[in-house]
């Protein structure tokens, strides 16, 4: 996936979901920062969205 591919979902997905400036969601990611390009970075700062890493938790079921 292509820096601008994340870009154009995420502007659809603040567009349609109408949510105010001040409440931006955070991106939840399962990979450190240093994955992230330098171009979706600055996206996301223009944006004033944050990227919050996660534990990978998986259940199986046995």
């Amino acid at each position: 996936m292509k820096p601008e591919d994340l870009k154009d979902t995420l502007d659809e997905a603040l567009l349609v979901s109408n949510v105010p400036d001040k409440n931006r969601p955070k991106l939840l990611s399962d990979t450190v920062s240093c994955y992230i390009s330098h171009e979706l970075s600055e996206y996301l700062k223009d944006k004033d969205m944050k990227l919050k890493k996660t534990k990978l938790v998986t259940n199986y079921v046995k």
